[in-house]
């Protein structure tokens, strides 16, 4: 039975797309639009920029790679990374289970 893994999704300026530490079911590839990834600093209290992807860059990948190798490292490790459309986005966003088959 065929089941749709693949979504093509549109996430407005400034919307969370995902915080890391929530449990991840997608790996995403960016269509069109810039996605920012960002780290709270509690010390400072601000929101550091780590990085502004742009379309063709892919995100999500790391965080299920992490679950795979060593699922209880991925629950003590402090994850404070949030992802945010830095404009209007366009997000291609494949299952997590659909991307596991694809590494192995």
């Amino acid at each position: 039975m065929y089941r749709k893994s693949r979504v093509v999704t549109f996430f407005g300026k400034g919307v969370l797309i995902e915080k890391d530490g929530e449990d991840s079911e997608y790996v995403y590839i960016i269509l069109e639009g810039r996605v920012d990834i960002i780290k709270y600093k509690a010390l400072i209290n601000t929101n550091l920029l780590f990085a502004n992807l742009a379309p063709g860059e892919v995100f999500g990948d790391t965080a299920i790679q992490r679950k795979i190798e060593d699922p209880l490292k991925f629950l003590r490790k402090d994850h404070s990374l949030m992802k945010t459309a830095s404009e209007r986005t366009q997000l291609m966003c494949i299952e997590r289970n659909e991307f596991v088959c694809a590494l192995f």
